[in-house]
């Protein structure tokens, strides 16, 4: 008999190994950690004692309050602090957007939130680590009872579920602990005031006071110097922190504009450029320079649906 040629044969299907469990808005602890990043001390101490309360076991029988409300203007930082300080700390971050709760069907809000259940899970008996869940732009969630917006069966079932979590304990890590939650947001007051009333919901108000602004911008432009910082700070002590952060991106263009005009899309010049650049201390006044710009820009939006056409010469 001739014997079967082996290139033919018809392997045998091998079982699939599990997905790796995740999120997307899943990040691991010391992915965040940015040495450079300096933050409010009173913001740390509140959001890492949230977080104390729920992994130590005395205290969640105690039963404390299961959500950490950070409210504050745009632009301040408070979910970059929240994952740098996590990241340091050695917690991980599932980052929970807004969008994410909204859907077309009804209880399609619910099952949103079933399913990070089973992440929080699955992540959290993978890694081992300490596991916060992170509802960003909160107030902007179908939760919120907007004006300009219809208060659906949808939210009436997400506020209802919200209750849930936060009287029962449930979105439990696999050693069943209640995981901490904490929602930004800049506006509160549109919320149902059951689902955040006290026992419920801590409170924090952020807003750096102008020495931590100092400090922060101070890192945030790598100037040693934070006296000399001092004065661009009180010239936009009204600007969030993301304003100052923009001026470092406009060094940055025109350091990009300067050396594209000289060499053209050369990726290894544009990045030596760029390198020799941020290990030199910014030039302070024109930082000043483009602060004071990009504020007069701010102070009239440009409306670019309205924005006048320009005729071609000749016509």
């Amino acid at each position: 008999m001739i014997p079967r040629r082996l290139d033919r044969l018809t392997p045998l299907p091998l079982d699939k190994k599990p997905e790796v469990p995740t999120h997307p808005g899943y990040h691991a602890a010391g992915a965040r950690d940015r040495p450079d990043t300096i933050f409010s001390a009173e913001f740390q101490r509140r959001l890492r004692r949230h977080i104390a309360r729920h992994l130590v076991l005395y205290e969640t029988t105690s039963r404390p309050p299961r959500f950490l409300c950070i409210q504050g203007n745009p632009g301040e930082g408070k979910t970059e602090t929240v994952q740098v300080v996590c990241s340091r700390d050695g917690v991980d971050v599932i980052i929970v957007a807004a969008a994410e709760l909204a859907g077309a069907t009804e209880n399609a809000g619910v099952e949103a939130l079933e399913r990070l259940s089973e992440a929080v899970r699955l992540i959290s008996q993978q890694h081992r680590r300490p596991l916060l869940v992170l509802f960003d732009d909160f107030d902007l969630s179908s939760v919120a009872r907007l004006a300009a917006t219809e208060y659906t069966v949808n939210s009436q079932l997400l506020t209802q579920y919200f209750q849930f979590i936060a009287d029962t304990g449930a979105l439990r890590t696999a050693d069943g602990l209640s995981a901490p939650i904490v929602m930004t947001g800049n506006d509160f007051t549109p919320m149902r005031s059951s689902l955040l009333r006290p026992g419920r919901a801590d409170f924090f108000s952020f807003a750096p006071s102008f020495d931590e602004k100092v400090a922060i911008v101070a890192a945030l432009l790598a100037i040693p110097d934070r006296t000399a910082v001092r004065p661009l700070v009180w010239e936009h002590r009204h600007e969030p922190i993301a304003f100052f952060s923009a001026l470092k991106t406009s060094l940055s263009d025109q350091t990009l504009d300067a050396v594209i005009a000289k060499h053209g899309l050369d990726v290894p010049a544009i990045q030596n450029v760029l390198t020799d650049t941020s290990q030199r201390p910014a030039d302070l006044a024109h930082l000043r320079a483009l602060a004071l710009r990009a504020a007069n820009a701010g102070a009239v939006p440009q409306n670019f649906l309205t924005t006048a056409r320009v005729s071609c010469p000749g016509k």
